[in-house]
This record gives structure tokens, sequence and C-alpha cells, in this order.
């Protein structure tokens, strides 16, 4: 999977234009997990300052903290969220723009060679799932990010034994996790490759050279049967594809689950007060919640990285080509 990730490093020359937003969308991002992280703390001196000395008048002080921060915070996140899919979206426009550019100024060769479809889809289809991609990195992924460091270095400030409790546990899901991304990216690559093909066959079939054909061959039934088989390719690759992301998904719950029944384990073992057994419990779900995000948006994110990858093999064509031995070949980049 890193493997396939590493296509995204090659969105840095368009996050050039960007600096001013992506200071501010990090500066928001940091401060909303900042926050996010003290609502617990503030819950454990309402336990132990408040409830547990029944000073009413305390617990509701801290309780009002509490609140007027975890407002705060979530109104950061969301203007943070905002911005990621702003900066998403406008990454997204110049790729779209450069995509086309590089496409038009392909010699005669390259069109004459190149399916019309395929051509399409890449302006179109690929463009599209690649905002998915970037908009769900700037406006989940990054923030959630962020969210876990804060949160593993408060739980580790409070309970050290609940920290390595709960990061012991994380490896016990890393096995299953690749061999469900695995099928996963599969799945989504001849999903991919079957509507590519699905979109090239309608692209011929109906336009007026295509009928008249049809109509002269009688090739009805044989053009019904190819689709038919497209159609089945598609549903089996949809079909495999959520399988493996609900299989995964399984395991990334059941890692929250097990967490924070570690927590609870560490602290009644290290004798720990209330409060920070309530705000322990609470860091760990700070601590899970991305680690789940990171499962369930980079499965959901595959369809997205190979569209990517196939917008950056036009973008690694030159705008020229040559001809050797009576046949036009294109030069790549590298």
């Amino acid at each position: 999977m890193l493997a396939r990730l590493s296509v995204l490093l090659r969105l840095r020359p368009f996050l050039a234009g960007q600096r001013s937003r992506l200071a501010f969308y990090l500066t928001l991002l940091l401060t909303s997990a900042l926050l996010a992280v003290v609502v617990p703390l503030t819950f454990q001196r309402v336990v132990d300052d408040g409830l547990s000395t029944g000073a009413v008048a305390v617990a509701m002080k801290w309780i009002g903290v509490a609140l007027a921060l975890g407002l705060v915070a979530a109104g950061a996140g969301a203007v943070a969220n905002a911005a990621g899919a702003e900066l998403g979206g406008r990454i997204v426009e110049a790729l779209r723009t450069k995509l086309f550019e590089r496409i038009i100024t392909q010699p005669y060769a390259f069109h004459t060679q190149s399916r019309a479809g395929a051509v399409i889809s890449r302006l179109t289809r690929s463009p599209r799932a690649a905002q998915n991609l970037i908009q769900s990195i700037f406006g989940t992924l990054v923030g959630q990010g962020v969210l876990l460091v804060v949160a593993v270095g408060a739980l580790a400030r409070l309970s050290l034994p609940a920290t390595v409790v709960v990061l012991a546990i994380v490896p016990m899901f890393l096995l299953p996790f690749r061999v469900f991304n695995r099928r996963l990216f599969a799945a989504g690559n001849e999903g991919t490759v079957a509507a590519s093909e699905a979109e090239h066959f309608l692209t011929e079939r109906l336009n007026v050279e295509g009928a008249v054909s049809r109509h002269l061959l009688h090739s009805h039934p044989a053009e019904s049967a190819a689709y038919a088989a497209l159609a089945a390719r598609i549903r089996a690759a949809m079909v495999a594809r959520n399988a493996s992301f609900y299989g995964a998904q399984f395991f990334t719950s059941a890692l929250a689950v097990l967490g924070v029944a570690g927590a609870y384990a560490a602290g009644a073992l290290q004798g720990a007060s209330v409060g920070e057994v309530v705000a322990m419990a609470a860091l760990v779900k700070l601590v899970y919640d991305p680690l789940v995000q990171f499962g369930i948006q980079g499965l959901s994110l595959s369809d997205g990285i190979i569209e990517l990858e196939r917008m950056f093999a036009v973008l690694d064509l030159r705008p020229q080509a040559r001809q050797e031995s009576g046949h036009w070949t294109h030069r790549r980049h590298g």
C-alpha cells in the first residue's frame, strides 16, 4: 500500500501556489486537536475535584469549561475540513488543466493509437476520483493524523502503562488489514479497468458508425453479450471490493473496543483515580478514532489512487513523437 501511496508525493509541485492556504489549514488542525485533547482532561477535574468530593459548583464550572472547549474544537475542526476541501479542489483544478494541456499537445499519432473513451475518461472520471482522494486526505486524514499524535502525547503524560497497552494492540490488526487492503486494491483496479473498457465499448458502439455496422452485420446479439460480460465484471469487482472493505472495518472497530478495555484495565492496575480513568478512556477513543479513520479512508481511497496513477501516466508523456522503423513511439519522462 505504501508503494501505491507514493504517487501522492507527486502532488508537491501543485502545493507550491497554496502555501498560505496550507498554513491556515494546518493551524486550524493543530488548534482543533489541542482543544479536543484538553476536553477529557477537564472531565478528569469534573470527577476528581467536583463529583468525588461533593463540590457541585466546582463540577459545574469544569463542565462549562469542557463544553466551551468542545464547541470551539468542533468549530475549528469544521472550518479546517472546509479549508482542506478547498485546498484539495484547487490542486485538482490545476491538475485537470495541466492534463488537458498535455493531451492536446500530443502528436497526431497519439490520437490515432489511443482509444477515444480512454482519453475522455482521463479527463472526466479520473479527475473526479482524484478530487475525492485529495479532498479526503486534506479534509480528514491529515486532521486525524494531527489528532493522533497529540492524543498519544496526552495519554502518555497521564498514564504511560495505558499508552503502552493501547499501542501494543495495534500490531495485532496489521496483518489482516494488509490482506484486506491488497484484495481491495486488486478489486478496485479490476473494476476501474472494466469500467474503462465499458466506456470505450459504448463510445464505439453508440455512434453513427457503430449503428450502421450493427445493422449491416446484424451484430446485436454479440454486442449485447459483450456488454453483459463487461457489466458482470464490474459487478464482481464491486462485490469483492465491498467484502474487503467491510472485513477490514470489522477489525478496525474491534481495535477500538479492545483499546478502551485495555485502558480501563491499566487504570485499575495502577490505582488511578476515577477521574483519571474517565480521562484515559476518552483519550483512548481519541487515539483509536484516527486509526479507524485511517483504515476506513485508506480502503475507500483505492479508486482515487488508481485514477491518480493513470493521470500521471498521461502527464509523463512528452508533447512530441518520433518515428522509428515505420512505427510511431512516444517518449516518456525518465
